[in-house]
């Protein structure tokens, strides 16, 4: 299969989707020294990022119903990962998250992948038509990746009593 980059740009979607993208990383950027000094802040800083993020889809005209399958891929994969990284910061100290967080990145990813194709099979049935792309995809599972980082984080950290600090 050919990738048509021309005829994407030609839509704008492209361009639409690295703005957006942009747009997130300089915002992580512009607040990190600020979660550098009130790490309590990083779940609640990622989870709006997500807020924006979807937001931004909604801007570009996109529906939620034609990305939630990815959506709910990017929830699950991100947030399950973020949750046993927290963990493993507080348990099993720097060498156990690296080793961590290959196993459960590779778990994750099958865990979400099965949802994902679950979501997007029962959409279909209904006769929702998803309308998915490699750009609304990519978005699609950036946003849920936020904002399901930024839930578990928030979580674990307030369960866990303490801030986790990969110093």
């Amino acid at each position: 299969m050919r990738f048509k980059f021309k005829r994407m740009l030609s839509r704008g979607s492209a361009i639409i989707a690295i703005v957006q993208i942009i747009a997130i990383l300089l915002a992580a950027f512009a607040v990190y020294p600020f979660l550098q000094a009130n790490m309590l802040f990083v779940g609640p800083v990622i989870l709006l990022l997500g807020l924006i993020s979807l937001g931004m889809l909604k801007i570009s005209g996109r529906t939620i119903r034609s990305v939630i399958a990815d959506i709910v891929y990017g929830v699950l994969d991100v947030g399950l990962l973020s949750w046993v990284i927290s963990v493993e910061a507080v348990f099993a100290g720097p060498v156990g998250v690296v080793f961590g967080t290959v196993i459960a990145h590779a778990l994750t990813d099958a865990i979400a992948g099965m949802a994902e194709g679950h979501v997007a099979a029962a959409l279909r049935n209904r006769g929702i038509e998803e309308a998915r792309t490699p750009i609304s995809s990519g978005l699609g599972k950036m946003i849920g990746g936020l904002l399901g980082a930024g839930i578990i984080i928030t979580f674990v950290w307030l369960m866990l009593g303490q801030l986790v600090a990969f110093e």
